[in-house]
């Protein structure tokens, strides 16, 4: 989801239907709703062949320019035996593919993160590497941190199409790295770790590959992962426009919330009353399966929007909102009242609204997928049901 013009909403709906993500059953279907949450005429637009969101917590959401334009970063799998291939299209608000796109991506980066900076879209893009398991071995088995590739560029396509690869950046000597934040001038802000996960230090970086130390201080916690399964996670953290960071700990209650200086602020860590919300679920004979953190977000205000588990099997997940003074804003958490339903993934507007996708279960051991508009007030505007069992 991300933020359309006039009060509407771009809605990506991605079908992984091949044995290999991105391959040839792959299709992605962009649409665009309006205020209401009613389809806008010229959409929706299918993919084919292409898969537009992986699901993880860093992956590159749509993303809109000034003008109500959208940008997406697809993958698919050119052919048998190829690496994943990534690709940037662009269409304007009545559906239309603009004048020189899509634009290929470099074939040896990963894409983690986009936005938009003025009319043209900024990827955040990492080197394919190899996980180092005697690195993760370091900090024992609770916190496998490790190093894999901690190596980025800034890739940015203008809105004529123009491509541009930037500085290639590395932090040799952190044990391991957070995906970095795109803030709205284009910097990225990245998460260095050490002292296995306790020391952190905040960078900053433009396409030119500059670098700035913006803030280091101590977390005297072990950071959750974003992933429950086997091998490498990336911990859950998420960076502010402003440089401010809001971490979850290992034991999934605390949250700490740094300032830009690094130091904790005031009114904080917060410590929930339930652990977050995980998608999907694992067969009890699958080894090595796994499940992804629900996307969190931060919106105007640094107000941090937190999907949670549900609290009884009677009742569904909720979405807490949290003030930059550590306290539950009023009127949240607002809670599904569905048994077994759940926040997936959450967008925050300019203007304190919030879109939340509900995976509420149905008949048939199937889901619906369902999008809420909730005002600054944690009331529901809308609900939209874009997936049907």
């Amino acid at each position: 989801m991300a933020p359309g013009p006039d009060g509407g909403l771009y809605v990506l709906v991605v079908d992984q239907s091949a044995t290999q993500p991105s391959g040839p059953g792959s299709r992605s279907v962009l649409a665009l709703l309006d205020a209401q949450g009613r389809p806008r005429a010229g959409w929706p637009i299918a993919l084919v062949g292409w898969a537009c969101s992986s699901g993880y917590w860093y992956w590159p959401l749509p993303v809109t320019a000034a003008d109500g334009s959208v940008r997406l970063v697809c993958s698919a799998i050119i052919a048998p035996g190829e690496p994943v291939h990534s690709r940037a299209f662009a269409f304007d608000s009545r559906g239309r593919s603009l004048a020189g796109w899509p634009v290929d991506l470099p074939d040896q980066v990963s894409p983690s993160q986009a936005s938009v900076v003025g009319d043209a879209l900024v990827v955040m893009a990492q080197e394919v590497g190899e996980w180092d398991e005697a690195s993760a071995a370091t900090c024992g088995e609770l916190f496998p941190i490790g190093q894999s590739s901690g190596v980025w560029w800034l890739v940015s396509v203008a809105a004529d199409g123009t491509l541009r690869v930037g500085g290639r950046h590395e932090v040799p000597d952190a044990e391991g790295y957070g995906f970095p934040q795109l803030g709205p001038e284009g910097i990225a802000y990245q998460l260095a770790y050490a002292g296995c996960g306790t020391k952190i230090r905040t960078l900053a970086f433009d396409a030119d590959g500059w670098v700035s130390p913006v803030a280091s201080g101590e977390v005297p916690i072990w950071l959750l992962g974003t992933y429950s399964g086997a091998g490498p996670s990336d911990p859950a953290v998420l960076v502010a426009a402003d440089g401010a960071a809001f971490l979850l700990g290992e034991d999934e209650r605390t949250v700490y919330g740094l300032d830009p200086s690094g130091q904790t602020m005031a009114g904080w860590p917060y410590q929930a009353d339930r652990g977050p919300q995980w998608r999907g679920s694992c067969p009890a004979d699958v080894t090595g399966c796994g499940v992804d953190l629900s996307t969190a977000a931060v919106g105007p205000g640094d107000v941090l929007y937190l999907p949670q588990a549900s609290r009884s099997s009677r009742t569904g997940g909720g979405l807490v909102a949290i003030g930059p003074d550590g306290r539950v804003r009023p009127g949240w958490p607002v809670v599904l009242t569905r048994p077994g339903a759940e926040f997936w993934s959450i967008v925050a507007r300019s203007d304190g609204t919030v879109y939340a996708l509900a995976i509420e279960p149905e008949a048939g051991e199937r889901s619906s997928a369902t999008i809420l508009a909730i005002g600054p007030d944690g009331r529901v505007r809308y609900r939209v049901t874009v997936v049907e069992p």
